[in-house]
């Protein structure tokens, strides 16, 4: 009764969630977009399951058959929501076409939000395949063990999940009460929100905590004969092989596509991969002829100032000798004597250093561009390599569901075709044994009648 009522708690928090996200999309300023339109009536068809799995697991309704219809309509939840996240994604994105471009803070706080989000439906999705897992298998005491401790860190990694969620949004929320676009109803939708992220902590801390002490209860439980565990087992999968609904599937073409995206997106990831270390080797190569040359500037500078210092003594040295000119008018000593090919000499190594220099700054200004640019052309390689790999990461999973559904029908066909022969195989000599007798019987009726006719012509 505990989990029952933890988890019809948590499917409401869940559906509060969903209406008060369109709530917030309607306040925002692309709220008549095509693409909020489409999100906002994803969130209604989401937010509709999740009170549908309320209302199965409220107690007035609890019964066998509603119980059956919970894991179909769960795994119907978690498609929507993974379909949901590529809306929230595109919504996301055209939300930032619309703000300042250099509103990094508010870009970097969408950014972290959707991969808290991408990491919530990823924990959604685990539980639904490890919940079918244990559902269509027939499972020991050990492995149920196993599952039940697999059950247990999803729980708990789902409620870190609802955690970082929480901490994701109160952050966007801030940094959107400090922008000049923000309102009144923004506000209160971000509180709103805000207030079902907390339900949902503590409604997914109820469930953890109930589903420990179920299990340590049965734990304790005096255990009873062996035999009585897999009976018990084979009768539960008995009963969901007849009565439930058929699974939701993929068509084999479906499936052929979905392998072959894996593939491409795998060797679109290798050749991302060689794009980046190339880009990464040219940025390391641009790096050292940086050093060379600032090396080589530093050379030049320390040759430069050796030059000028033996100049200055050879002025200061000149300078100290006296030269005389002597004419018709009389002599004359000139105290300083710079003759003119010193001072050319001087200027000329001045232009040159100048000049060096000049275009060393100029070739350190271009190649810090062309630095700047691999930076950012690697960063886009590593954006794009990390979506490769969630993507990749999806489709293997879609084609891994797809090949263990295959299999289970391809062994429910090959029991189906085993029952029908043997059914046919008994029909057939149950017929075989009425002809058998029926011929048996045909002999004696003409027998009496032959008897029956001989006595008639005696009498006569």
């Amino acid at each position: 009764e505990d989990v029952r009522a933890a988890l019809q708690q948590m499917a409401a928090s869940l559906a509060l969630w969903h209406k008060v996200t369109e709530s917030r999309l309607q306040t925002l300023p692309t709220a008549t977009s095509a693409v909020n339109n489409k999100f906002i009536g994803h969130l209604k068809e989401t937010g509709e399951l999740a009170l549908e799995l309320e209302r199965c697991l409220s107690p007035n309704k609890m019964c066998k058959t509603t119980a059956q219809r919970i894991p179909g309509q769960f795994a119907s939840y978690c498609s929507h929501v993974e379909t949901m996240l590529v809306h929230q994604r595109l919504s996301l994105e055209e939300e930032e076409e619309d703000m300042d471009q250099t509103d990094e803070i508010l870009r970097e706080s969408n950014r972290v939000y959707l991969g808290n989000c991408s990491q919530l439906v990823s924990h959604l999705v685990q539980l639904n395949s490890r919940l079918t897992l244990y559902r269509s298998m027939q499972h020991s005491s050990e492995t149920q063990q196993k599952h039940q401790r697999g059950l247990m860190s999803l729980c708990s990694q789902l409620q870190d999940s609802f955690k970082d969620l929480f901490n994701a949004f109160v952050v966007k929320s801030g940094i959107e009460t400090e922008r000049s676009w923000s309102t009144e109803e923004l506000n209160s939708a971000n509180q709103s929100v805000t207030n079902s992220l907390s339900s949902l902590i503590e409604s997914s801390a109820k469930v953890t905590k109930s589903l420990r002490e179920l299990w340590k209860v049965a734990d304790t439980m005096a255990p009873s004969h062996p035999q009585v565990p897999d009976l018990r087992r084979r009768g539960v999968h008995y009963i969901n092989v007849i009565h439930t609904d058929e699974a939701p599937s993929i068509s084999y073409s479906q499936a052929l596509r979905d392998h072959e995206e894996a593939q491409s997106s795998s060797k679109m990831r290798e050749a991302l991969l060689r794009q980046l270390d190339h880009n990464k080797e040219q940025l390391v190569r641009a790096e050292q002829d940086r050093e060379q040359w600032k090396q080589e500037l530093q050379l030049l500078q320390l040759r430069y100032q050796k030059e000028k210092e033996e100049i200055i003594k050879n002025d200061e040295f000149t300078s100290l000798v006296n030269s005389t000119v002597t004419n018709m008018i009389g002599s004359l000593e000139i105290p300083v004597n710079l003759p003119l090919e010193v001072e050319a000499r001087e200027e000329a190594v001045k232009q040159y250093f100048k000049q060096r220099i000049n275009s060393l700054i100029t070739e350190n200004g271009e190649l810090q561009s062309k630095s700047a640019t691999l930076l950012a052309e690697t960063a886009a390689l590593v954006r794009r390599l990390e979506a490769s790999v969630a993507a990749g990461g999806r489709l293997e999973e879609a084609l891994h569901a797809a090949r263990e559904r295959a299999a289970q029908l391809q062994e429910e066909v090959t029991t189906t075709a085993t029952n029908y022969e043997t059914q046919l195989s008994t029909m057939s000599e149950h017929l075989a044994n009425m002809n058998e007798r029926l011929a048996q019987q045909k002999e004696t009726i003409d027998q009496l009648q032959y008897q029956i006719a001989n006595k008639k012509k005696g009498n006569k």
